[in-house]
């Protein structure tokens, strides 16, 4: 069971003191709230990730090679449900305060082309190790609308390639071992040691069930020997369960990427909840690994088709890798001009983690609804990370968000955002040049919490005082 973390040590976890630009005001931020029983924070162990373990850890900054964030449309975008790709652009550029954000053509699929246009993709040049999913699996409890946004695994010394990392996370192949039942005693029979010497007994090496044993025992007047008791039985349910696998076994269906003059297999298969073609997501990457410009710092795939991983899942919404690529679904979402859950995906390549202090765009989510539920803004732990990375002028980056949203977005309904917005700017108006001063000031990161400190002036000491009586203020409901 999930444990929300005090008020201290959310506010702890946005670095000590707190900078005046990231203080949580309560017009804008709430704690993160004690989660139901299927939410994320309950299905899914998260330590949290401060601002100091984000500096002291794994972190990844566009530099001036890998500068660029590309997004690529994966199969048509002209249907009534599919977003608006320019608009969702240009809010990229204003989220991640950046104009190097480019649209590369869209990726054609085809689902019966020609088989002498076929190319199968060498599985050996590739290194996507999972990072991150918005997945359901048929075993959720609240597996209705589902969906969540899973950590599967960041990228080890020994890279494998996608399709190899989520085969190691599949359930094992059932045992060899023979029974009827998974819940039956397993015994070996010896005949050394056995306390009914006078019956025929199985050789030592067969491995029988218990109950199987006492039938044999309870029919022996009518003259069967043990081993061909347990020969029938096995046969009879071997042979059942070969036919049942049989009947199960489907030969694999793909359609396929085009590529200049190539064409890039996909596995597919119908969705388990309604009569639809769903894409592997880890095929998708394997793809666009292999197609990341070289002065990408990531490559975003998205697409109105549905999206699954494994064969367990319902769906999957969205998932990158540390290849600096990933993949994000429409399918599931009602028609909007943009969804921010794509800019979650994007910043887990920054190497930010799940948010377990403030209700925040970086919450993982375990179903559709707690999806809907999750913030369009990045809560002060998170949002400060992102300016570590980017050094964008916070102040200016929330004016063009301001514009965004009452520009470009006039036409729909984004009152509840510009109303957020206008309020976060009113708070970061008001406050002087010497506290903006100190909160874009470096300070040392110290390695561990327990020698966290830090030395200020005595002006800075005086902003850090202020600092202190809005948090009180900001505490208060």
């Amino acid at each position: 069971m999930f444990k929300v973390p005090s008020q201290g040590t959310s506010l702890s976890a946005i670095g000590e003191p707190v900078p005046p630009i990231y203080l949580p005001i309560s017009d804008c931020y709430e704690y993160v709230p004690l989660p139901g029983p299927n939410d994320w924070l309950n299905q899914y162990q998260e330590e949290g990730q401060t601002f100091n373990d984000f500096v002291n850890g794994e972190f990844e900054a566009p530099d001036e090679t890998r500068k660029k964030i590309y997004l690529v449309p994966i199969g048509s975008f002209n249907k009534d449900h599919a977003p608006n790709i320019d608009i969702l652009v240009k809010y990229v550029k204003v989220f991640f305060d950046t104009d190097r954000v480019e649209l590369l053509p869209a990726i054609e699929i085809q689902e019966n082309p020609s088989p002498s246009n076929k190319l199968e993709i060498d599985n050996t040049t590739k290194s996507n190790d999972v990072v991150d999913a918005t997945v359901c699996s048929l075993n959720d409890t609240n597996r209705t609308n589902c969906s969540g946004k899973t950590k599967v695994g960041k990228g080890s010394s020994n890279k494998k390639n996608a399709r190899d990392l989520l085969h190691s996370h599949r359930k094992p192949k059932s045992s060899s071992k023979i029974t009827t039942n998974d819940d039956e005693d397993i015994m070996e029979i010896d005949p050394s040691t056995s306390s009914t010497p006078e019956l025929p007994i199985p050789k030592a090496s067969t491995i029988v069930s218990v109950n199987i044993l006492n039938e044999f025992i309870n029919n022996n007047s009518e003259g069967e020997d043990a081993t061909s008791l347990i020969s029938k039985k096995h046969n009879g349910t071997n042979n059942k369960e070969r036919k049942d696998k049989k009947k199960k076994r489907k030969k694999k269906e793909y359609i396929y990427l085009k590529l200049g003059e190539k064409l890039e297999p996909v596995t597919c298969r119908k969705a388990l909840d309604f009569d639809e073609l769903q894409l592997c997501i880890s095929d998708i990457l394997d793809i666009l690994e292999c197609t990341v410009p070289s002065d990408a710092f990531c490559l975003i795939g998205l697409t109105l088709w549905d999206l699954y991983m494994d064969a367990s899942d319902l769906f999957i919404v969205g998932l990158s890798s540390s290849g600096f690529s990933g993949c994000f679904s429409f399918a599931r979402y009602d028609p909007v001009p943009y969804k921010e859950t794509n800019f979650h995906e994007i910043l887990h390549l920054f190497g930010i983690s799940h948010c377990i202090y403030f209700s925040c765009l970086m919450n993982g989510t375990a179903s559709l609804y707690e999806d809907d539920m999750a913030p369009f803004y990045l809560c002060p732990v998170c949002e400060r990370k992102l300016q570590y990375v980017l050094k964008f002028d916070v102040l200016q980056r929330y004016k063009n968000m301001l514009n965004f949203f009452t520009n470009d977005l006039s036409e729909f309904n984004f009152k509840e955002e510009t109303t957020w917005v206008t309020k976060k700017l009113a708070y970061l108006n008001s406050l002087t040049e010497e506290e903006i001063e100190l909160s874009y000031k470096e300070v040392v990161i110290p390695s561990s919490s327990s020698s966290s400190h830090n030395h200020y002036g005595s002006s800075q000491e005086k902003c850090k005082s202020r600092c202190d009586q809005r948090i009180l203020r900001s505490t208060k409901k």
